[in-house]
């Protein structure tokens, strides 16, 4: 039944993330150097420590401007500090360590409030809490007097009401300063803070939470989703909007672009602000804009054609199609570069991204959201969804890793059909 499931499927979960839980037994060493630059030292990603100079966990130790960047140890040769998003100059750890907070917010929640057997001693029980609890200072902390171990909300910008993911390094993006890109993964590093709350049956963890996620929330709106209408002004799209954005990707500290680290797509630009899909998220989307950006969406769509060689309908060449030109050299990849020589061809749309797509329909027409995401033969595309399909590596194409079949269905079925009002009226309102 379905709390067998959800029992199986929660030990499975603490299964997967044990490594990250598991209590380093002593520093990390420093590499060997390179014996003629033909061997790097390879490091477990996944061990974690805690940084006594800057006071953070970190997953790698790398020392950016000096030896002397952390206490009890050393720079290690031949480790790459980019590796975990730059975990290791802290980039990003709000990013990461909301989904282990998520994570263990679930069996928590198992535990204490619904009182199911997952086998753990109280022992373990009590183990679990403090590791969700220190992940959750880590980035979260609401008192840095009273908890000296980790500064005050380390990514939060409370000024703006949103969060930078940009660490300590700023290489590379001395005129733009710090940025981050995914709004969503930020406001669900809190939403998880507030599950956590809940699952503790700690109404100081759940309200901190709460709070941090309404004003990531209200900052996404504001920067990052944006309306084709002013407020004085309903009716009247606002030019640039209209030509270039409704989703504006990656904020920085001087600076915006419509753009993603991985290419402008408008399916990019709008999924990498609402990743990862969960219940918080219909509070995020604004029926009336979600109904205006999937037309925006479609005109794109449209107008660039898709991404994929064969087409998985009926197996024939198919050279992207579109107005943009017939730039294509025989695959996915050559047809819709993300990056470099062809520009025109980065505005192509991927079929993994298309559930994103209705996800956002769904905030404004369920029932047509739900019709594009049938299937009747998981191994058959559908003009809605052309996929699965092969690549020119012969892997098969399908949803996008963020997100899945189920969480996309799930979320489509229990939303409610909007009102015709919220349908034609942009609004922000958080309860």
């Amino acid at each position: 039944g379905f709390k067998e499931m959800s029992v199986n499927m929660t030990k499975h979960v603490l299964f997967c993330i044990k490594y990250i839980l598991e209590m380093q037994d002593s520093d990390p060493q420093p590499c060997d150097p390179p014996i003629n630059n033909t061997a790097t030292c390879v490091r477990n990603q996944l061990a974690v420590y805690y940084d006594n100079k800057w006071g953070g966990l970190v997953t790698g130790w790398y020392d950016r401007f000096a030896f002397d960047y952390c206490e009890g140890c050393d720079n290690p040769e031949g480790y790459n500090p980019f590796s975990n998003y730059g975990n290791a100059f802290y980039n990003d750890h709000h990013f990461q360590y909301g989904y282990v907070v998520k994570d263990l917010a679930w069996p928590l929640y198992l535990i204490n409030v619904k009182g199911e057997d997952l086998g753990l001693t109280p022992g373990q029980v009590k183990n679990l809490t403090l590791q969700a609890l220190a992940y959750a200072r880590e980035y979260g902390n609401p008192d840095p007097v009273a908890d000296p171990f980790f500064t005050f909300l380390r990514h939060k910008d409370i000024f703006d009401g949103h969060s930078w993911a940009e660490g300590y390094d700023y290489s590379g993006r001395i005129l733009t300063w710090v940025n981050q890109q995914s709004g969503g993964e930020a406001m669900n590093s809190y939403y998880a803070i507030y599950l956590l709350g809940l699952a503790l049956n700690d109404s100081n963890v759940r309200d901190w939470g709460r709070i941090q996620t309404a004003l990531e929330m209200v900052s996404i709106r504001t920067y990052q989703l944006l309306a084709n209408e002013t407020e004085k002004q309903s009716q009247i799209p606002t030019k640039e909007i209209s030509k270039n954005y409704r989703c504006l990707s990656i904020l920085f500290g001087n600076a915006v672009s419509g753009a993603t680290y991985y290419g402008p797509n408008p399916q990019f630009e709008c999924g990498i602000i609402l990743l990862p899909i969960t219940p918080i998220t219909r509070e995020l989307i604004d029926p009336a804009w979600a109904g205006a950006t999937y037309d925006w969406l479609q005109f794109h769509l449209n107008k660039g054609g898709v991404c994929v060689y064969p087409n998985p309908l009926n197996m024939s060449q198919n050279p992207c199609g579109g107005s943009y030109g017939p730039y294509w050299w025989g695959n996915e990849f050559a047809c819709c570069p993300t990056n470099v020589g062809f520009p025109n061809n980065q505005w192509r749309s991927y079929p993994d991204w298309f559930p994103f797509m209705y996800l956002i329909l769904a905030m404004n027409n369920t029932k047509e959201a739900w019709q594009n995401l049938q299937i009747s033969d998981p191994t058959k595309p559908t003009p809605a969804l052309p996929f699965p399909y092969l690549n020119s590596y012969g892997n098969i194409v399908g949803y996008q890793q963020d997100l899945s079949r189920t969480v996309a269905l799930f979320t489509v079925a229990t939303h409610p059909q909007p009102t015709k009002a919220s349908k034609t009226k942009y609004s922000i309102n958080i309860v």
